[in-house]
């Protein structure tokens, strides 16, 4: 006896889509010989079964494998639901049985390694090292500075003072009273000068 939930939730056994069907909507049991019971399940739009010309509401039912039944107001058979997958998707109930156990002394299979996806992420590539920073600048070398001239006087104006000989630095330095006495004295030693150099010319000749 196989038993079969209708709905929309994804546990269900058979799935339909139509928004009138609700998550857990009924319940096929397989009787046999081409037989089914039909149970709804507190569905909000109910099962109906077709009798004749008219739809006939039922909260349990049995019927024939094309009999015309109604979940909501999705209209269908016994056998459409089990064979049209484009509106249903069928998980009939598998007996549940212990898998059978390998023969002592013999390995499990090895699961096969999966081979390494394509599309993999590559390790990032190591970060490349920065580039040597360039050397400062050197300095320039002070050039030297040029040799400051003196301010050229404007034209017209007077010649500043040259300093004094020693000579007329001694004279200057001398007291006023004794300054004629000086002069006196190298206008003598001039004139004997010329008179020596006048007697030497006139010997050489």
């Amino acid at each position: 006896m196989r038993r079969y939930k209708i709905g929309r939730a994804d546990t269900n056994d058979i799935v339909l889509t139509d928004s009138t069907v609700s998550r857990e909507h009924a319940e096929l049991v397989e009787l046999g010989e081409g037989r089914f019971a039909l149970k709804d399940l507190g569905s909000a739009y109910g099962i109906a079964i077709r009798e004749g010309d008219r739809w006939v509401a039922a909260t349990e039912a049995e019927l024939g494998a094309d009999t015309p039944l109604r979940l909501g107001d999705l209209e269908t058979t016994v056998s459409e639901l089990l064979r049209d997958t484009d509106r249903t998707v069928v998980r009939p109930h598998a007996p549940q049985h212990a898998p059978p156990r390998p023969p002592e002394g013999t390995a499990p299979p090895a699961e096969a390694t999966a081979p390494p996806s394509a599309d993999r992420t590559a390790p990032p590539a190591p970060p490349r090292p920065a580039p040597p920073r360039p050397a400062p600048p050197r300095p320039a070398a002070p050039r030297p500075a040029a040799p400051s001239r003196p301010a050229s006087s404007a034209p017209g104006a007077p010649a500043p003072p040259q300093p004094a000989g020693p000579a007329f630095q001694f004279l200057r330095d001398l007291p006023p009273e004794r300054r004629p006495l000086v002069w006196l004295g190298i206008g003598f030693a001039a004139f004997l000068l010329i008179a020596l150099i006048t007697l030497v010319l006139a010997l050489a000749l």
